[in-house]
C-alpha cells in the first residue's frame, strides 16, 4: 500500500464519521420537552362531566359528590408539561369538604380541604393530540341537596381553571 491509497482511505473514514455525527445530532430534538413555543392556554381544552352554567356573566361547573371527570385535551402535536390549576368554591350548603383529585392513567392522587375557596395545583403532562382525565371526588358524607327541586348532591363549584 502506498501513501496515496492510505490518504484516500483516511479521507473516506473521516467523511463517513462526520456523516454519522450529522445524522445522529440531527435526530436529537432541538429543545427539551419542557420548553416549547406553544401558548398552552390556546391548545389545552377542558370538557367536564358536569354542564357549564353561568352566573353574573361568569362560567362555572357544579361538581357533584361522585362521578366528576374533567377531560383535558391537547390539540397540539407537542408534549405540553405544566401545572393544572383548579379554583373551587364551597357548595351551596357551605359544608367543609375534602376533595380528592386523581389522574386516571397515573393513579396519582391529590387531596385538598375546601372551606370557602380552594386552589389545586397539579403537575400535569399531556402528550400531543391526546387527552388526560382527572377525577374529582368528595369525602364528606353529609349530603348537600337543595329545596328547589334540583336532585344533584353538590360537592363544590369549579369557578376557574388554567394551565400554566
Amino acid at each position: 500500500m502506498n501513501i496515496k491509497s492510505i490518504g484516500k482511505y483516511l479521507v473516506s473514514v473521516v467523511v463517513l464519521t462526520f456523516g454519522f455525527f450529522i445524522l445522529f445530532f440531527a435526530s436529537l430534538p432541538l429543545f427539551p420537552k419542557e420548553v416549547n413555543e406553544i401558548v398552552k392556554q390556546r391548545v389545552i381544552g377542558m370538557k367536564s362531566s358536569s354542564p357549564m352554567e353561568f352566573a353574573n356573566g361568569k362560567e362555572f361547573w357544579w361538581m357533584v359528590r361522585e362521578g366528576n371527570t374533567l377531560t383535558f385535551h391537547n390539540s397540539s402535536d407537542e408534549i405540553i408539561m405544566g401545572t393544572l390549576v383548579l379554583e373551587l368554591e364551597s357548595n351551596p350548603c357551605k359544608s367543609k369538604e375534602r376533595i380528592i383529585a386523581e389522574i386516571i392513567e397515573d393513579k396519582n392522587q391529590y387531596q385538598l380541604d375546601l372551606d370557602e375557596l380552594a386552589r389545586f395545583s397539579i403537575p400535569f403532562e399531556i402528550k400531543g393530540k391526546s387527552e388526560r382525565i382527572l377525577s374529582l371526588n368528595f369525602t364528606n358524607n353529609k349530603k348537600c341537596l337543595l329545596d328547589n327541586g334540583d336532585s344533584r348532591d353538590f360537592g363544590a363549584k369549579l369557578v376557574a381553571w388554567s394551565y400554566l
